[in-house]
């Protein structure tokens, strides 16, 4: 199981490298071309791209993919059920992360049949992925 990091700072860059010199997969967070050339640069050839929706969103990752082309994404924040599709349309993501399907509300009354039919409903949109 990777670590996945919120961002690619330079303590985050240097726990990675601790990391990955174990043997630990790690998936950093990058939100600019520039982190993810860091990343690329250490070896990585997959990353969280967060905060998406602020980073460009399905836009950005296209620009992105069409430069790192060796590169898989995992877009977490924005993400939501109307944008999830275009998400995962891309194909170098490999999975999408999202809060949507646990609002804070659901969780605080223990409403989990609430949050098992968002993630049902997250499902069926990437099952029908391209």
């Amino acid at each position: 199981m990777p670590l996945v990091q919120s961002n690619d700072s330079n303590e985050a860059v240097a726990i990675s490298r601790v990391l990955l010199d174990g043997g630990m997969p790690v998936l950093p967070g990058v939100a600019t071309a520039t982190e993810l050339q860091q990343a690329w640069n250490m070896g990585l050839r997959t990353v969280k791209l967060f905060p998406a929706g602020l980073s460009g969103g399905p836009k950005m990752l296209k620009a992105l993919t069409s430069v790192f082309r060796d590169v898989s994404f995992m877009p977490t924040g924005g993400v939501n059920e109307s944008n999830l599709k275009e998400y995962l349309g891309i194909l170098p993501v490999i999975g999408c992360g999202g809060s949507w399907m646990t609002p804070r509300k659901a969780i605080k009354a223990q409403d989990f049949k609430a949050i098992e039919k968002l993630s049902r409903k997250a499902l069926e949109i990437a099952k029908s992925r391209k």
